[in-house]
């Protein structure tokens, strides 16, 4: 059984799951779908068609739902897909996404599974995030961005429209992300330059000490190639059993999928080479 305050303004559309809470003066209008354990705070607005999994916690002040901010927004096929244990903290803003006529677009704007939204960030229409994504307080993804998981994306952070970022990226606070960043790198600059590696979250996420020094060889032939095709041959060159290795593999199969091209690497105002990584 669900507890939902009286002043909750519920559409006769919602099906609650069991032991959902929902605070005073929230709204939810439309096609929407709570899971069992969800807990609503005050003053949130939930527009459908929507539907959110099991054991989230939305705080107060969030809008999921609202059209995008898209002059060719006129309705959409596609719907917002929250998964499980995810926290939406105060003032998050998760938009309905656009329907495109791009294979390479998702249909819906998704958040995975286990991820934590901080305050007031902003998600996009069309967005995709895996799992276990950490997005800190002020975080604005432009449209059809996608994150894979375990990315953590710290305060602030400005990402571009259509921009991919790998699996166990680290993002310092304040940048400003153009191109994608491959898996298991490190973001330290404000102007996007990739300076490394994410040693520090690699290893709190378990992977081994092999692996890391694989992620470290595949940075260092990022650096050596001005072209994508030329970095791209030149891991495969590397590690010809890359089917086997599984941070080459992740890494290949990103690559090929890169649209906007590779963010440069270096340090501080100036990359260390004026890589255009652009097909």
């Amino acid at each position: 059984m669900s507890n939902v305050h009286p002043t909750a303004i519920i559409s006769k559309n919602t099906v609650l799951g069991d032991n959902v809470k929902i605070g005073p003066y929230v709204v939810i209008e439309g096609d929407v779908s709570i899971g069992d354990n969800t807990i609503i705070h005050p003053h949130v607005y939930i527009k459908g068609p929507l539907s959110v999994g099991i054991s989230n916690e939305i705080f107060s002040g969030s809008c999921l739902g609202a059209a995008p901010q898209d002059f060719s927004y006129n309705g959409s096929d596609g719907k917002i897909i929250i998964g499980d244990h995810n926290i939406i903290r105060e003032g998050v803003t998760i938009h309905a996404p656009v329907c495109y006529d791009n294979a390479d677009i998702s249909k819906n704007t998704i958040i995975g599974d286990h991820c934590l939204l901080m305050v007031n960030a902003h998600i996009a229409h069309n967005v995709v995030l895996k799992g276990h994504v950490i997005l800190a307080n002020g975080v604005l993804l432009a449209g059809s961005c996608v994150v894979y998981d375990y990315a953590f994306i710290s305060g602030n952070v400005l990402v571009h429209q259509g921009v991919r970022i790998g699996a166990n990226v680290m993002i310092s606070g304040g940048s400003r992300i153009g191109r994608d960043i491959p898996p298991f790198m490190l973001v330290s600059s404000y102007y996007g330059l990739i300076s490394g590696i994410n040693s520090v979250g690699l290893r709190r996420a378990g992977f081994s000490i092999q692996e890391r020094e694989t992620a470290k060889n595949i940075f260092r032939i990022f650096k050596e190639f001005n072209s994508l095709n030329g970095a791209r041959d030149a891991i495969v060159a590397h590690y010809p059993d890359w089917q086997d290795n599984r941070m080459v593999r992740i890494t290949l199969e990103f690559l090929a999928q890169s649209k906007r091209g590779i963010s440069e690497f270096g340090e501080g105002r100036t990359a260390k080479n004026s890589l255009d990584f652009h097909q």
